[in-house]
């Protein structure tokens, strides 16, 4: 009886989009990018600003895209966490990072990404924190 009591507490008090194995997160970021070029190693400037990125993860599958990608990224998951190696090549843009976010529950993102393009490396550092939103929260952000 105890095991029943316990299973259908944890029923009722999952979450409805953890229940489809998809999550979908707001969060409120702060991105800080520095610019140098690549030849001099000479800063070109340093920027930093606050945003709000949206995520679509897929529990069921290991991947996740944000807001602006059309495109799934793949992921290695743990019941607490999402981490994530990304690198990309394409038309002489290269990106190579880490991406890491707590997940249940959402909480912390923290995420270290180089980019090179046109003779210029951009070290850009993003750390925030998330919280669950509804499916259309998502989709009226893309």
């Amino acid at each position: 009886m105890k095991r029943f009591l316990v299973l259908s507490g944890l029923l009722f008090s999952a979450s409805p989009a953890l229940a489809d194995n998809v999550l979908f997160l707001e969060c409120k970021t702060t991105t800080r990018a520095i610019f140098t070029e690549i030849k001099t190693q000479k800063l070109i400037k340093e920027e930093t600003k606050e945003e709000t990125l949206f995520l679509k993860i897929d529990l069921a599958n290991n991947r996740f895209m944000s807001h602006k990608d059309s495109q799934w990224d793949e992921a290695q998951m743990t019941d607490r966490s999402l981490k994530a190696d990304l690198n990309k090549n394409e038309n002489g843009l290269s990106l190579n990072g880490t991406l890491e976010i707590e997940i249940n529950p959402p909480g912390q993102l923290s995420s270290e990404i180089d980019f090179i393009a046109w003779m210029i490396v951009t070290k850009v550092n993003m750390n925030g924190h998330c919280n669950e939103v509804n499916q259309s929260v998502f989709d009226a952000a893309k």
